[in-house]
């Protein structure tokens, strides 16, 4: 994902490519140890679907530092910060499952959010997102996020939330 401009204000564009790997015509001479001259090496990339959350929005809100992550199945938890005028930035999640054509169907929501004024000159320079294979001993993943959101006395603050798909959806 990039920030992109926006009409004055910021917006996150993201893609789902493919990446194939393979062997035929590849040059494996720079793999080492137990992979020496058996790596596999990119023989194409193709961009599945490109999205943008907050594009058209002008001067009305801004979507920055999203991350993605991506379960085994190909469904993926978007975490970025969100803002607008009166709206302080918090982290905001969307996320797609894999069988939806479009992205963004949860119409996505805030994970820590509070309304207080804050007055810094920087803002919310990082977000994360990691996948978790094993929690709670589920057979579904989760995907984690973090992210800046302003606490109650204007500080800034890291929020961390989890995302994760009920194995009974299409």
């Amino acid at each position: 994902m990039i920030d992109v401009g926006n009409g004055g204000t910021s917006a996150d564009l993201g893609w789902i490519v493919r990446v194939f790997l393979g062997t035929d015509n590849v040059d494996t001479t720079n793999c080492v140890g137990a992979f020496a001259n058996a790596c596999a090496g990119l023989t194409a990339v193709t961009i599945e679907q490109e999205f943008c959350y907050d594009c058209g929005a002008a001067h009305v809100a801004d979507a920055y530092f999203g991350t993605i992550g991506v379960t085994p199945e190909g469904n993926w938890t978007m975490y970025s910060t969100f803002s607008n005028r009166n709206i302080s930035p918090g982290p905001f999640v969307a996320s797609n499952r894999v069988t939806w054509p479009t992205p963004f169907h949860d119409g996505g929501f805030f994970t820590c959010q509070n309304q207080h004024f804050y007055n810094q000159v920087r803002w919310g320079d990082y977000m994360a997102a990691a996948l978790d294979l094993v929690l709670h001993n589920s057979t579904q993943p989760a995907i984690w996020g973090s992210g800046m959101f302003v606490q109650s006395n204007g500080d800034w603050g890291t929020c961390v939330s989890a995302n994760q798909y009920s194995a009974n959806e299409p």
